[in-house]
Parts: structure tokens; C-alpha cells; sequence
């Protein structure tokens, strides 16, 4: 098993009406992320932006400006298998999280491990740092203990195999977490944190608008978005036609997201490098963490 060292930036963000938290890890070698890293640091720089959060991605012409260079980039880097993006979504409305007493700083802590383990598998490597924005309501070492816990392939429940399967326990060597002001792999993440978040919560709008746009004020046909409301405001128009931009580059590199299929972004091959994953309880037992309960 290779032990060359990857590594993990990573971000949340939470939708405006507290539904939504989206996760995002950034993931790959040392040298890759250097290098993405040192791109993203030019177009802060050529924008004479300091730091971009998703929250300001709204009017502000060098912000837009910035998102649209920054996704341009990410993908480049994904297409040619340098990178993952990996964004998984959970909603607080769905049977695992509408629960009482949930307990929702240890819930993001098993999210952040369910999504780290998928990455970890996708890239098949063992050896790992993980640089997470800073947040000191998370128990981040205890992530890191149970990761390091962690084999890997997974057991297949069910399956009888004519010989044992060597299996492989990840191994996390460093863990610190990162001021986002000056980690724009972190502030990448963040965006698409963000992006994942929005285009569930607006998914149909932005399929209205985008079909506008590409029609040139033709009428749209699909009877299912008739009743959909056309008064954009100028932060959703711009952030509808970053949207737009993603799924076109994604299309164009045939990186397997769709935005149509399930009205936001989504992949349904987690294979690829750009994969966005809104999770869904895998059955009455997946329940969110409590209070009581406390541990990850």
C-alpha cells in the first residue's frame, strides 16, 4: 500500500434558514494542493481580495469574480485526478436529525468522519493530515482517533469471500486546525460547502433560470417549474450563474454531476473527483447523536 502522505482541507457552511449543513473536504498530495493553493493565492491577489467566504459571494463584482475563478481552477485540477472535492449535506428535517435532544456539534463530528472516510477509500491511501478551519466547539482529536481506528476495505456484511481480504487502518499523522484568512484551500471548501447548500435549497429556481437563460426568453416547458417565482434578486442571479458555470465545466470534462436529475447539484457516482453527496439515513438505527449519548 502506497504511504506517500495526502492531506485534507475542510469547511462547513449552514444554509440561511439553519436547514442545511454542508461539509466540504479538499483532498490530495502535498505537492498538488501546493500547487492549487499558490493559484488560489493569485487570484486573490489579482482580485485584491483578502479572503472569500461564500456568505459575501453576492454583488460585489470582484467577490463574483473571484468564486468563478476559483471553481474554474478547482476543476482543472480535478479533471486531470490531482484533486477531490468531496461536499456532503445533511438535512436537519429528514428521520436521522429531526429528533429531540439532538446534540448538533457531535452530529457534524460524525458527519465530518463519514465524509473523511469516503474520502480516504476514494484516493486508496493510508497515510494523512488533516487541516480543518478552526472551530474549538469540535472535538477534532477525537475525529482524528476514531479515523485512526478506522480499516479499510469495509467489511461487506453478508458476503463470504474464498480468502481473507488484507485490510489497512488509516493512519492521520497531523492535525491542525487553520485560520481560513490564510488557507484558501480552506475558503475553497467553504465555497463549495456553500454552493452544495444553496442549489438544494434553490434548486428549482436556479433550473427556471438557467433554462431562461439558455432559451433567450423561450417558453419553458417542464410543467413542474411553472409555479416557481421569478423575482430573482441580483445575489441569487450571480450565484444561479456560478451554478450554471459548474455544471457546464463538469459536463464538459465529463466528471459525472448532474443538476437536473434530482433539481441540485449532485453525483451519483462517488468515483469522481467533484462529488457532491447529500446524505440520506441509511435506516430507523441511523439516528443522529443526543445528549445523552455525548460521545462521537
Amino acid at each position: 500500500m502506497n504511504q506517500e502522505v495526502y492531506q485534507l482541507y475542510s469547511d462547513e457552511s449552514l444554509s440561511e434558514d439553519k436547514r442545511y449543513t454542508s461539509i466540504c473536504v479538499i483532498s490530495g498530495n502535498k505537492e498538488n494542493l501546493q500547487n492549487l493553493r499558490e493559484e488560489l493565492f493569485k487570484i486573490l491577489k489579482i482580485n485584491k481580495i483578502n479572503e472569500l467566504k461564500f456568505t459575501e459571494v453576492k454583488t460585489h463584482r470582484p467577490k463574483i469574480n473571484t468564486a468563478e475563478q476559483f471553481i474554474n481552477i478547482a476543476v482543472e485540477f480535478a479533471k486531470n485526478k490531482k484533486i477531490r472535492i468531496d461536499i456532503l449535506t445533511y438535512d436537519l428535517q429528514d428521520s436521522r436529525h429531526n429528533i429531540q435532544g439532538r446534540d448538533d456539534f457531535r452530529n457534524v463530528e460524525r458527519m465530518y468522519y463519514k465524509l473523511i472516510r469516503n474520502c480516504c477509500e476514494r484516493w486508496s491511501k493510508l497515510k494523512w493530515e488533516f487541516y480543518p478551519d478552526e472551530n474549538s466547539a469540535y472535538n477534532w482529536e477525537e475525529i482524528k482517533d476514531y479515523l485512526n481506528s478506522t480499516k479499510f476495505p469495509r467489511k461487506e456484511v453478508g458476503l463470504l469471500k474464498l480468502f481473507n481480504e488484507e485490510r489497512f487502518k488509516l493512519n492521520f499523522i497531523a492535525l491542525e486546525q487553520k485560520n481560513s484568512l490564510n488557507e484558501p484551500l480552506v475558503q475553497l471548501a467553504d465555497l463549495f460547502a456553500g454552493f452544495h447548500w444553496f442549489s438544494i435549497l434553490y434548486g428549482l429556481e436556479c433550473l427556471r433560470f438557467i433554462s431562461k437563460e439558455n432559451t433567450k426568453n423561450q417558453k419553458f416547458l417542464f410543467e413542474e417549474f411553472e409555479n416557481i417565482t421569478e423575482d430573482y434578486n441580483k445575489t441569487k442571479v450571480n450565484r444561479f450563474l456560478l451554478i450554471k458555470k459548474m455544471d457546464e465545466l463538469c459536463k464538459k470534462h465529463k466528471l459525472g454531476v448532474s443538476l437536473k436529475t434530482n433539481k441540485h447539484l449532485w453525483t451519483p457516482q462517488p468515483d469522481y473527483p467533484i462529488n457532491f453527496w447529500l446524505y440520506e439515513p441509511q435506516g430507523e438505527y441511523d439516528k443522529a447523536p443526543t445528549r445523552k449519548t455525548g460521545k462521537l
